[in-house]
């Protein structure tokens, strides 16, 4: 009986050490991170208490320069939009600065019209970025949430390491994906895309999916909950705005939230050269949008 106990004894020594030393792994893997993209970092560590924040993928990253509203208005401002994430991600991104951070007084929430809904391979829940800062109780509760991680790992360091912990690489930053002053990612170079036509993207409403639908519900009330002023932004995309689309978002969300769509009749919105690419604005563009959304919304 002497001898078992000592095992088991044993036993719980080495892996209360193996256990401590995965913490110190999953603490070293977050430099990696922080150096391409410091911004779920900074709401994790209570960095972001900011009056106007921008949420969305890659066309709010790219068409509402966070650094303007601020010099412009006063009013503290971060961009937090993710290229390639989905609804289900902005409304993980939004719990979790409320978790650590005070209240915004704004949200701005960028819209991926028409497809913002539907499900798109390009879109995604960003394990990515939150797997290298899985030594954080809320990265880790998104990896669970995503089906990434098991809830065990809420109580044992080792079961949140993967692969990339043991070898991880310094990630090279591309132009498109580098995070600017105040969170932008906005773009000063063109792509190739001279023979896109100026032409409507139809929107189906049956491919709308109601766990988008729903996390977009969750986004409104924690912005009621807070007393957060939500504003629905529709984007300029080198397209005709999609009517259809945003009357399906009125009767989802109801009459208490803010839409504001770009100027239609602004002929500099039908101008390639304000375009780095048909679905997203080069930074003469988004001056251009912001310089309107500072204006209509009063900020």
């Amino acid at each position: 009986m002497k001898s078992f106990l000592i095992k088991v004894l044993a036993f719980g020594a080495l892996f209360f050490v193996l256990d401590k030393s995965a913490y110190f792994i999953l603490q070293n893997s977050v430099k990696y991170i922080s150096g391409y993209d410091p911004r779920i970092q900074r709401i994790m560590d209570g960095q972001m208490n900011k009056e106007v924040i921008v949420l969305g993928s890659s066309r709010g990253a790219k068409s509402v320069v966070a650094e303007q509203i601020q010099a412009e208005t006063g009013r503290s401002s971060y961009n937090l939009c993710v290229n390639s994430s989905d609804v289900s991600f902005h409304e993980y991104q939004l719990r979790s600065l409320l978790r650590y951070n005070t209240a915004p007084k704004v949200l701005l929430y960028v819209l991926d019209d028409p497809i913002h809904l539907q499900e798109q391979n390009n879109y995604s829940f960003r394990t990515d970025l939150l797997a290298p800062l899985a030594v954080y109780y809320q990265c880790n509760e998104g990896l669970i949430q995503a089906g990434v991680h098991s809830p065990v790992s809420r109580y044992l360091w080792i079961t949140r390491l993967g692969p990339n912990h043991f070898s991880p690489e310094w990630r090279s930053t591309d132009p498109f994906d580098t995070v600017r002053a105040c969170g932008t990612q906005w773009l000063n170079y063109y792509s190739d895309w001279r023979d896109f036509p100026y032409q409507e993207q139809y929107y189906d409403a049956r491919k709308d999916v109601a766990w988008k639908v729903e996390s977009l519900k969750k986004i409104a009330t924690h912005c009621r909950e807070y007393g957060i002023r939500f504003v629905l932004v529709y984007p300029p995309n080198y397209r005709p705005h999609s009517r259809e689309f945003e009357a399906k978002l009125r009767q989802v969300l109801g009459p208490e939230v803010e839409h504001l769509v770009y100027n239609q009749d602004n002929p500099a919105y039908r101008d390639r050269q304000y375009f780095y690419d048909p679905d997203h604005l080069h930074l003469s563009g988004g001056r251009l949008f912001t310089e309107e959304i500072i204006e209509r919304l009063g900020l």
